[in-house]
């Protein structure tokens, strides 16, 4: 029940242009208005490719907005309209939310993406947002610097420190960058960037510290090269590394936090919101940048993949 077909994409640049295809070997899956690329053959990511363009349930991405976020919308450079785009490519839903509007983030979330907030949150949208977590939800948070969202005593229940500082990598001027918008290649053995070899650019980013304690789990999902270092100082006219006072590379600058829940689902609940997941799983991503996915530097090498 499958049609295959082999693409030279050296001969055939349209097509390859079409898929976005970067890499030699990417496998592309289609079904219907479904698609989805993978870079490579193993069962395990062929099987789930498949399984991802033949679903019928589509899962849900919530987008929030109220607080100066990226626009999903807007065709701006500086707005996510791409990303929209490609998730949907991806045969997922996304949504946008506005949590003074709701009050509540919805039983349907599988997962909820805060994209470059400029103005704090408020309490309110705070425990929200935790509750999500420990019903065993999934966040991805991007924070650029010098961004203040008085976030600093929820993210270290979650096991994460924001840093005040902007890293700075020389080397960038190699890929035609500025030193500060370093380009990344050093990622983790983990789910989100197992077997990824693009580079992706970040430019204005941030430090982010792992700080695991009780059950939360962490890992380091990634660094910048050794010759960048993490400025404190950032805000002087000169720019340059002060062994006392700023951080040598490699610097982390995403960290992904894991928390085990065994809880019991909830059956007897008239409030459909109030339902929890069985033994799941709550999901902390958190990221010193927001730029990378904008529409500016959505087709830089691998940022839009990643």
């Amino acid at each position: 029940k499958l049609d295959l077909e082999f693409i030279d994409p050296d001969k055939n640049p349209a097509i390859t242009k079409r898929y976005g295809i970067k890499t030699y070997g990417t496998v592309v899956l289609e079904s219907g208005e479904n698609e989805t690329k993978i870079p490579r053959t193993a069962e395990e990511d062929l099987t789930n490719a498949i399984r991802k363009v033949i679903q019928d349930e589509k899962k849900i991405i919530y987008f929030l907005e109220g607080h100066g976020e990226r626009s999903i919308d807007k065709t701006e450079k500086d707005d996510y309209s791409n990303v929209k785009q490609s998730l949907e490519k991806d045969g997922h839903s996304v949504k946008k939310l506005l949590l003074l509007q709701t009050g509540k983030i919805p039983v349907d979330a599988n997962l909820l993406i805060i994209p470059g907030p400029l103005k704090p949150l408020l309490k309110e949208e705070i425990e929200l947002i935790d509750t999500y977590l420990e019903n065993g939800g999934a966040v991805f948070l991007m924070i650029d610097p010098e961004s203040q969202i008085e976030l600093d005593a929820f993210l270290l229940k979650w096991g994460i420190v924001l840093n005040d500082d902007l890293i700075i990598d020389p080397l960038s001027k190699l890929f035609g960058g500025d030193v500060a918008a370093p380009v990344i290649a050093n990622f983790a053995n983990h789910g989100i960037t197992k077997d990824f070899a693009l580079r992706v650019i970040m430019p204005l980013l941030r430090s982010v510290k792992a700080k695991p304690h009780e059950d939360i789990k962490t890992i380091d999902l990634i660094k910048t090269e050794a010759n960048s270092w993490a400025e404190t100082n950032y805000k002087e006219d000169k720019i340059k590394f002060d062994q006392t006072e700023d951080t040598p590379g490699p610097i982390v600058v995403g960290v992904v936090a894991t928390r085990d829940l065994k809880i019991e689902e909830n059956t007897q609940s008239d409030h459909e919101s109030e339902k929890k997941k069985p033994n799941a799983q709550a999901r902390l991503t958190v990221i010193g940048d927001s730029d990378f996915a904008s529409n500016t530097y959505f087709n830089f090498s691998g940022n839009g993949d990643f």
